[in-house]
This record gives C-alpha cells, sequence and structure tokens, in this order.
C-alpha cells in the first residue's frame, strides 16, 4: 500500500471532511500575483492552507461549506453524495435557531447554515416572480459567519434596488416566531397571503397584496422596456447558449481540463436565466475581460486563466464568457495594465465566442 499517496489523499482531497478540492482552478496556484485571498482569510475556523502547489484542508475544518459559496472559480464543492439543498422555500432558518428548536419543528429544506447559502440566481428569481424570503435567525452577535451574513445582506439590498428599492427580505428573531403555525408556501400574486408565522404587525393583508401587485406590476414593465436594448441586435430566443455549454457537457478528448461539474451548473443555471429573462442580465453582475490596442501578447493572461476562458489562436487573444468567472487574475497578471474587467451590458457580450485583441499583421 502507497502511505504517501493515502496522506497525499487526505490532505489534498478533504474527502474525509466532506469537501472536495479541484485546485487546478485556483488562482493562488497559478501565479502568486493572484490577488484573491478570500478562502485564507474569510475561513471562519482558519482551516485553508494553500501552499505553491497545493491546497490543504485542516482538522479545524467543521464542513460549515463557507468556503463552497465564497470562491469565484468554484475551486471547493461538497462530495458528489451530499444532498443539495433546495433554494426555493420562502422560510429558512439559520443553524443557531436549528441548534435551539425542537426536533420537528423545522423542515430539513428550512434549514441553512446561513443566509450565504442562498443563491443569489434564486433571491433575483424570487423577487422576479412576486415571492417573498423570510430568514428566521439566531443571535448574530459573535456569530462566526457574520461576514458571510453581511455580505448577503449588501447583495440583497442590491437586488431589491434593481426592482425598485422595495424590500422584499424579512427577518425575524426565532424568540418572535410561531413553530407552530402553517408555513405554506403562497405566491405573493396570489388572491391571499399566507400567514408567516410572525407576530401580528398590524397590518390588513389585503393593502399589503395590492402594494405588493403594484410594486411588481411597475418593475416587471421596466425590465420588459430594458430588455430590448439589453439584447442589442439578437433575439433573446436565437441565443445560442445551449450550443455554448453543451460542449462541456462531456469530458474532453485534447488534452484541455475539464471543467468542474459546480462551476458548469452555476454557470448553465445563470445563462438560462438570462435567456429567459434578459432584463435581468445587469443585477447577475456578469464581468468580464476587456483589453485595450497596446496589449503586448506576453501570454500570461492565456496561459494562466483557470477556466481556459481566454485562448490564443489565429493570432489574437479569444474570450468565451461562458467559462469566465470574473476572478480577476488576468487583471491581476497584466503587468502593462491594458487588461480591465467590465460588466457585461448586452446579450451580444456573452452569447459566444469573440476576439478581444488581434497582433498585428506582418510587414
Amino acid at each position: 500500500m502507497n502511505l504517501l499517496w493515502l496522506l497525499e489523499r487526505f490532505l489534498n482531497g478533504g474527502e474525509e471532511r466532506g469537501i472536495t478540492i479541484a485546485k487546478d482552478f485556483c488562482v493562488r496556484l497559478k501565479s502568486p500575483m493572484a490577488g484573491c485571498y478570500e478562502c485564507i482569510n474569510k475561513c471562519p475556523k482558519q482551516a485553508i492552507n494553500i501552499s505553491d502547489d497545493s491546497i490543504v484542508i485542516l482538522d479545524s475544518c467543521d464542513n460549515c461549506g463557507a468556503c463552497v459559496y465564497m470562491c469565484p472559480n468554484y475551486v471547493f464543492d461538497f462530495k458528489k453524495n451530499k444532498k443539495e439543498k433546495p433554494a426555493t422555500g420562502r422560510y429558512y432558518f439559520c443553524s443557531r435557531v436549528n441548534d435551539i428548536a425542537g426536533e420537528g419543528e423545522i423542515k430539513d429544506d428550512e434549514k441553512i447554515t446561513c443566509l450565504y447559502e442562498i443563491n443569489d440566481r434564486d433571491i433575483i428569481s424570487r423577487f422576479h416572480n412576486g415571492k417573498k424570503i423570510t430568514l428566521i435567525k439566531g443571535d448574530c452577535g459573535d456569530c462566526k459567519f457574520e461576514y458571510f451574513y453581511a455580505k448577503k445582506i449588501k447583495r440583497i439590498k442590491d437586488i431589491f434596488k434593481f426592482f425598485g428599492d422595495s424590500y422584499f427580505f424579512e427577518e425575524i428573531p426565532f424568540e418572535q416566531f410561531d413553530f407552530t403555525a402553517p408555513r405554506m408556501e403562497t405566491e405573493e400574486k396570489g388572491s391571499s397571503v399566507e400567514n408567516n408565522g410572525a407576530l401580528d404587525d398590524g397590518k390588513k393583508p389585503e393593502e399589503e397584496l395590492l402594494r405588493r401587485r403594484e410594486f411588481f406590476k411597475n418593475s416587471l414593465k421596466g425590465i420588459k422596456s430594458r430588455a430590448k436594448e439589453i439584447a442589442g441586435d439578437l433575439s433573446p430566443e436565437n441565443l445560442p447558449f445551449y450550443e455554448i455549454y453543451s460542449q462541456f457537457l462531456t469530458p474532453s478528448n485534447n488534452g484541455e481540463p475539464k471543467i468542474n461539474r459546480l462551476l458548469l451548473r452555476e454557470q448553465k443555471n445563470i445563462f438560462l436565466s438570462i435567456k429567459n429573462n434578459p432584463g435581468l442580465l445587469p443585477i447577475f453582475n456578469i464581468r468580464l475581460p476587456k483589453i485595450n490596442k497596446d496589449c503586448v501578447f506576453c501570454q500570461n493572461c492565456w496561459e494562466l486563466c483557470p477556466t481556459k476562458a481566454l485562448k490564443y489562436k489565429n493570432r489574437g487573444i479569444y474570450l468565451e464568457p461562458f467559462l469566465c468567472t470574473g476572478c480577476n487574475l488576468c487583471k491581476d497578471l497584466c503587468t502593462f495594465g491594458v487588461l480591465k474587467m467590465i460588466k457585461a451590458r448586452s446579450l451580444i457580450e456573452i452569447s459566444g465566442e469573440r476576439i478581444l485583441a488581434a497582433e498585428a499583421e506582418e510587414i
């Protein structure tokens, strides 16, 4: 038995702790010039150590999963046999409430470690469809997830602002929540408002429903009016999004690195959401590289791109937007400062491979 192999599998694979590592996608391992320190600095247990050629998960790891949600390149993921938590319910109970509540008081699909587990895409979808999200929380004062909680709250506020600066996210301290009240999911656009389990605030359900109907009527009208402008000269129905991501569904035989499953799943879901709702493109905050004419083609950006979103061919630098995660490594590596990250504002910019810079023809 190869004991060294077993030791390396234990240290670098994270298998014993329920976390897998796709280290080929880590920007820190690609170059020491990378500006990303998120997982190292923000791990609640300081359990991640990155050396020159490896990522080690230490014994202090408690499987909170924060690394899975914070990494822009999806380096970390739960084991394949871990059941993924659905993010389609209205009520979510943080881990501190889970510890306090009695058995059977909280459903499995309502339990989350912290607010960071709720995907941005699902939040956007719920607000777009007139649904509300309610977090039942414990004492956040000395919680180890305070950083991630604050970051997600900021993101939720950005989403609200996009939809018209109306707050459709509610936080209820667990002491004020009635665990015995029925918790039924009902669309806010429906004919009634469900009992949310909170104490009565004196508002009439009919007035609240009319206010929400009016809000979503106006916000959706604005989104539809922007959709044509965002689509540019393309028809959203004819965008080649399936052709873009379908080529990555099967293993590559040309020697190129495979795309990890979490990156593929998340990018696919984002692109499909945008195709179905082009007016929502701005809120997804897709950031892509842009190269100006002073590029000297030093090779750093495309050679070290973790996801191979950048490639050099036919005397030019090409970008595949589907593979770009906005990790900023190409920007960090650009010694001459000719590469910047720009927010995508039209469907044309994300609809397929395109050239960013071309070398001048030799005379």
